[in-house]
C-alpha cells in the first residue's frame, strides 16, 4: 500500500510539474526549450522529492511523440484539402 502511495504522489508531481511548467513554456521559443530542459535537469540535480526524472522523461517522451504525430497528420490534412500538396515551394 505504501509504495502505491509513493508512485502515485511522483506521477501527480510530474504531472503538475509538466502541466503548468514546461508545456506551456516549451514551445515558444528555443530559449524557452532550453530553459525547460535546465529546469528539470536542476530538478534532477537537487534530487526534488516526488521527482522521479525516469517517469518524467518518459512523459515527456510520449507526450512529445504524440503531438507531433497529431501535427504531422493536422499538417497532411490541411494541405491535401486545400491543394497544396500539389505546390513543391509551399514545403520549402
Amino acid at each position: 500500500m505504501f509504495v502505491c502511495g509513493v508512485e502515485s504522489a511522483k506521477h501527480s508531481a510530474i504531472t503538475t510539474v509538466l502541466q503548468l511548467c514546461v508545456f506551456p513554456r516549451c514551445c515558444f521559443t528555443y530559449v524557452d526549450a532550453m530553459y525547460c530542459a535546465k529546469f528539470l535537469y536542476i530538478m534532477h540535480s537537487l534530487k526534488t522529492p516526488n521527482f522521479s526524472s525516469l517517469i518524467c522523461y518518459d512523459r515527456v517522451c510520449c507526450s512529445v511523440t504524440c503531438l507531433l504525430l497529431v501535427d504531422c497528420i493536422v499538417f497532411h490534412i490541411a494541405n491535401t484539402y486545400t491543394g497544396n500538396h500539389k505546390n513543391v515551394t509551399f514545403y520549402f
